[in-house]
């Protein structure tokens, strides 16, 4: 970065591999399956620093439906501009900015923060994933539930009140 800074040259490019064991993602432990490919670059405009770049890897990740493992693909982007930790901004700016000290910036912490945001709050195997019976827990992906529901299996228990009421009319 001090290179840029003084206008040695006007970008530096990044191609490089984060290997990583885990990360953590709201207090769950995830498993990296793959180093986190980085490519892109930091290049000046004027007196102004930009990071861009993208980031791909792969990582083991429970489904929200069944909670099976599997391997979830993620592949993002990240667009920024680089500021000195000194420097005043504006808040709506802020979700743009990435700070900096003493001419370096944690590339590692930058992509893992960007890759927890970008991940989705609720991870799903598959579009068409099934879930477990709210009644014996089984997984409906792999067995056909044998509890005694009657019509209302697929009504979740809290809402049998609700349907009744609807049902009035």
């Amino acid at each position: 970065m001090k290179n840029l800074i003084k206008k040695e040259s006007d970008k530096v490019d990044l191609n490089f591999l984060l290997n990583l064991d885990t990360i953590m993602y709201h207090g769950e432990e995830l498993k990296m399956m793959s180093p986190i490919q980085v490519m892109g670059n930091i290049y000046a405009v004027n007196e102004q620093l930009y990071l861009t770049c993208t980031y791909e890897g792969k990582l083991e990740v429970n489904c929200g439906r069944c909670l099976e493992p599997f391997i979830h693909a993620f592949y993002s982007r990240i667009n920024a501009e680089l500021m000195l930790n000194d420097q005043s901004t504006d808040e709506e700016e802020e979700d743009d900015v990435l700070f900096y000290e003493d001419n370096t910036i944690d590339l590692e912490k930058v992509v893992v923060d960007q890759l927890i945001i970008s991940l989705p709050m609720k991870l799903i195997c598959d579009n068409d994933c099934k879930g477990l019976c709210s009644q014996c827990g089984k997984s409906l992906n792999k067995e056909i539930c044998q509890c005694t529901l009657a019509e209302d299996h697929d009504v979740d228990p809290r809402l049998t009140k609700l349907k009744k009421l609807l049902q009035q009319d």
